[in-house]
């Protein structure tokens, strides 16, 4: 079975031959769709990934579940697929606003179930979208009381692809498919009321939403849904085809980049820099003419990219988004680059019990919860450039949590970088980078030495779990939890200040390490790439004039803190959020795109 999401318009014959892309034409592509567009596929799940507790999504819109007691499993005819157990594994897509109160759509997914009895293949809200095997027979609803039910009983133990529409704007009836096949079915309730809102309910997979019941006994693979209705030509495509068989996908899941060529080795020296070229990325290019600036007086804008879509930052010594000068703030940003709005969800001292002041270079979100480290400026933390900050409601409080002494030289944490909520992640693991202060908190430090530190992602919020890069043995890196202990994964002799970003852009397949060296405060940015977190890095580019200064938008040398944005990156494309003093004291970012080799 195919299991690639299609991105772009086809071209209809007896057989499929071609598709156009985004990306040019790609051949041998066995799925037709009559008319349905890219953006119409709000969630495709490969259930293909290689471990960790994250499921990635490879539509456009990369939203991300967890698993709960699910589990991966190698099958002799599909390959990768999810099992299970008939008694509490599910798996936990949160709630996607885009999958909302959906009034026309389309549900498709293979399933192997094992047992009879009442059992949720997918589930949003209290049986207001759902499809599920109910006495071996099929049955949808759009709420409890308006279903269809399938005369025909599905096959225990054996694959079979199954596939329900709906339109409210059209005749207002669930229709069920099997194996590519209309049935014929039951309908109990329909009329012209008969969907009803599924408000911000979570959409689970192998178990009823909400109440958690109806446990899914079997296996699922290539699970989409669509904001849709699938014509009967449609279904049998994603019906149709050999199960054993399934192709690279033309629009790769966000954290699985395709295999590239191996590129040109010993590539020409960068002029100053601390590690050989990259022999991956030859160059870069900003495109100017994107640039946004807003926000005026407020600096700093790490990135994250929430479950949800959007993207968490925070800021410092301004109003942020909605005004008040503050020292800290957090902020939500939704929608696409250049046209997306920012929102500020928590604002610092003096508005909470639980406030305080500081400073925050990197946010992550795992799952639901967020994480910052932040430098403090008072109270009990006024000696740590290394805080752990916490927020289990969305950002709507946040707590202090432990912090590195300024003795221990452990300075401006920042997170690495992975999809929505953490999805697609390397390992089980949170890595975090800090550069190595011999200075104050404005000083590039001479030599730069950043040190790495992993810890499991379900004890973030614990200093205890952490583990230091302790340097490699042969190609494995060796870990300590001893802070004193630790060995630097990067150095550079001209210096590292107190900012750095970190990212996994699974587009090139490679680890992006952003710092500042020489001076602070005009734009001398240097980013790296590897193929792990600990390197060995090489040099994609490596300022010694000004960043930005050939820009006529951002001609200002004043930037000092740069990352990447995983949510708004795709492919070699990427967006920049940046800051700096003086014109550049502001959230200012800019598309631009990676030039390979």
């Amino acid at each position: 079975m195919n299991k690639m999401a299609i991105g772009g318009a086809c071209a209809i014959a007896t057989f499929l031959i071609s598709c156009t892309t985004d990306s040019g034409t790609a051949e041998g592509i066995e799925q037709a769709f009559d008319a349905v567009a890219a953006d119409d596929l709000l969630g495709h799940w490969t259930f293909d990934e290689t471990g960790g507790s994250s499921l990635s999504d490879s539509s456009s819109f990369g939203h991300v579940g967890t698993l709960e007691g699910a589990q991966r499993r190698d099958d002799s005819d599909r390959g990768a697929v999810l099992s299970f157990d008939g008694r509490n594994d599910y798996a936990d897509y949160g709630s996607p606003r885009h999958l909302d109160n959906l009034r026309k759509f389309s549900f498709s997914v293979w399933i192997r179930p094992t047992k009879r009895g009442d059992r949720e293949i997918v589930s949003k809200g209290k049986s207001n979208r759902e499809l599920r095997i109910r006495d071996a027979l099929l049955r949808g609803c759009v709420n409890p009381n308006a279903c269809s039910v399938s005369r025909q009983n599905l096959d225990m133990n054996a694959w079979q692809h199954v596939a329900m529409t709906y339109d409210h704007g059209g005749d207002r009836r669930v229709h069920l498919f099997i194996d590519g096949d209309e049935v014929d079915y039951s309908e109990h309730g329909q009329n012209s009321s008969s969907i009803s809102e599924d408000g911000s309910s979570p959409l689970y997979i192998g178990r009823r939403s909400l109440r958690k019941d109806r446990p899914f006994a079997g296996q699922m693979d290539d699970l989409r849904i669509y904001g849709a209705v699938l014509s009967p030509r449609d279904i049998q495509a994603l019906a149709s085809g050999d199960p054993t068989t399934s192709p690279p996908p033309m629009n790769p899941p966000p954290m699985n980049p395709p295999p590239m060529n191996p590129p040109p080795m010993n590539p020409p020296p960068i002029s100053g820099a601390p590690y050989p070229a990259s022999p991956v990325v030859s160059g870069i290019t900003y495109r100017w003419n994107t640039y946004v600036r807003t926000a005026s007086g407020s600096d700093n804008w790490p990135v994250t990219w929430l479950s949800n879509g959007d993207q968490l930052t925070s800021w410092g010594d301004g109003g942020g988004f909605g005004g008040g000068r503050v020292s800290l703030g957090f902020a939500r940003i939704r929608g696409s680059h250049p046209n997306f709005q920012g929102s500020d969800i928590w604002r610092g001292a003096g508005n909470s019990s639980n406030s305080f002041d500081g400073k925050s270079y990197g946010v992550l979100a795992v799952g639901s919860t967020l994480y910052a480290w932040s430098r403090q400026n008072s109270g009990n933390f006024a000696n740590s450039n290394a805080v752990m900050v916490r927020s289990t409601n969305g950002g709507s409080s946040w707590r202090r949590l432990w912090g590195y002494p300024l003795s221990s030289a452990i300075n401006t944490g920042t997170f690495l970088q992975f999809g929505a909520g953490y999805s697609g992640a390397r390992d089980n693991y949170v890595y975090s980078y800090f550069a190595r202060s011999t200075g104050g908190r404005f000083f590039v430090s001479k030599p730069g030495r950043i040190d790495l530190a992993r810890v499991p992602r379900d004890r973030v919020h614990e200093q205890s779990a952490y583990e230091f890069f302790a340097g490699m043995n042969g190609n494995q890196p060796r870990w300590t939890s001893n802070s004193a202990q630790r060995q630097p994964v990067f150095e550079d002799p001209r210096g590292i200040s107190w900012t750095l970003s970190a990212t996994y852009n699974p587009g090139i397949g490679r680890y992006l390490l952003i710092t500042e060296h020489d001076e602070t405060f005009r734009g001398k940015i240097g980013i790296f790439d590897a193929p792990e977190p600990w390197g060995p890095w090489t040099t994609v580019s490596y300022e010694r004039d000004s960043f930005g200064s050939a820009s006529s938008q951002a001609g200002s040398p004043e930037s000092f803190f740069w990352n990447f944005s995983n949510r708004w990156s795709q492919g070699n494309d990427f967006v920049m959020v940046f800051t700096g003093i003086g014109r550049l004291d502001a959230w200012n970012s800019v598309a631009g795109s990676f030039v390979l080799r």
